[in-house]
């Protein structure tokens, strides 16, 4: 048994001129929820960035946040689209930038959440959580009482190994700036 539990993203498309263009380019990046992949957890982790304004057959370099995410080919018209999963990062607002090697630009920005999970195998809960802060103390909390504490990476990862209570307790986390509530938890 697994439940999940989400934080909310928004995205913001933005209209840029690429150097050297007349016109401007549309760059939309979907969908307008975007979180970190917490495996084995579900939810929506991929996003896709599209759009016209570049040089025809132009490559394009695609970063989010500075982390690189490959590059994609404009068709002979100049326009784009490529799609990939998000990487795990803290929350927050974080630039999409589109760099042609002719010198063509365009940005826009994504705001990525946060997500968590829980499974339970043997009488043992594991948590896992994405999104929060770098080096965060994340209290793993059953029915009100801190029953151990995670740290999260540089990326705003963490996982944590809990036994399972008789009964069925109550179960959150909370970082310093994120908190994820997951309910009764079947143990």
């Amino acid at each position: 048994m697994k439940k999940l539990l989400l934080g909310l993203a928004l995205v913001l498309p933005i209209v840029a001129v690429p150097q050297g263009a007349q016109a401007a380019a549309k760059v939309t990046v979907s969908p307008s929820t975007v979180l970190p992949r917490v495996a084995p957890c579900g939810g929506v982790n991929t996003f896709t960035v599209s759009g016209r304004g570049f040089k025809p057959y132009e490559t394009i370099d695609l970063a989010v946040g500075g982390l690189a995410y490959g590059s994609m080919r404009a068709d002979g018209a100049g326009g784009y689209r490529k799609s990939a999963e998000i990487k795990a990062v803290p929350s927050g607002y974080y630039p999409v930038k589109l760099a042609g090697r002719q010198g063509s630009k365009a940005q826009a920005k994504i705001r990525i959440g946060w997500a968590g999970c829980w499974t339970r195998s043997h009488g043992v809960l594991t948590v896992r959580g994405a999104g929060f802060a770098p080096t965060d103390a994340i209290d793993i909390i059953l029915d009100d009482e801190i029953v151990a504490v995670a740290h999260s990476d540089a990326r705003g990862r963490f996982e944590s190994k809990v036994d399972c209570p008789q009964g069925d307790p109550t179960l959150s986390v909370e970082g310093d700036e994120h908190a994820l509530d997951f309910g009764v938890v079947d143990c």
